[in-house]
């Protein structure tokens, strides 16, 4: 598991539709074909390790060291944008297409209802926000200290919407009903999820 977190949260995907509980292992080596990380290893290893235990299909999370017979899920940049996420995971790593939640997180008890926005601070990632009315939407911006916070409040959230970035890949991952905003270069890559997750929308 390695590129941008929000690459790393889709690749679970395979991690969930591959029978048994796995080992997970997290890098940052380009030549892996991972991008890095915002943080250094260590800590994104840190941050990740109570999301990714607390997932059925997790046994254990640790930086990358050589280990041998490891399934480099990495691999999918060598066909990226030649299909939407979960079908070009799925095509690759021969795991089904499942229309579900992927990632499961604590239930908190919903004392508001809440709208969320998230707008990425990345140019290349902008997408067409003249139809988003965000007068009703909380905007999350990057505002969140950890990833578990960030997760706890998407999760409580009624809806969602985002541009293709780390918050965005956690609500698909979570299932919240969401919109993604997207660039022309990302709508390539999404052309077909609808089909697939019934909560996704577009504005393009």
């Amino acid at each position: 598991l390695g590129g941008r977190m929000g690459d790393l949260i889709h690749m679970l995907y395979v991690v969930k539709n591959t029978l048994g509980k796995h080992e997970l292992y997290v890098t940052d080596r380009m030549d892996l074909h991972s991008d890095g990380f915002i943080y250094d290893l260590d800590k994104t290893v840190e941050e990740l390790k109570p999301i990714l235990l607390y997932q059925d299909y997790v046994n254990s999370v640790q930086a990358y060291n050589d280990e041998p017979d490891c399934i480099n899920l990495n691999m999918w940049r060598r066909k990226a944008y030649s299909a939407s996420w979960t079908n070009l995971l799925s095509k690759m790593f021969n795991v089904p297409v499942s229309g579900e939640a992927w990632m499961m997180w604590p239930t908190f008890y919903k004392t508001f209802n809440k709208k969320l926005l998230h707008k990425s601070i990345y140019p290349a990632r902008n997408g067409d926000w003249s139809k988003v009315n965000t007068e009703e939407f909380v905007d999350i911006g990057n505002s969140f200290p950890t990833l578990e916070s960030l997760f706890v409040n998407i999760k409580m959230a009624d809806f969602f919407i985002g541009e293709q970035s780390l918050p965005f890949a956690v609500a698909c991952a979570l299932d919240i009903p969401r919109i993604a905003v997207l660039n022309h270069v990302d709508k390539a890559a999404y052309i077909g999820e609808e089909l697939i997750f019934k909560n996704l929308s577009y504005v393009l």
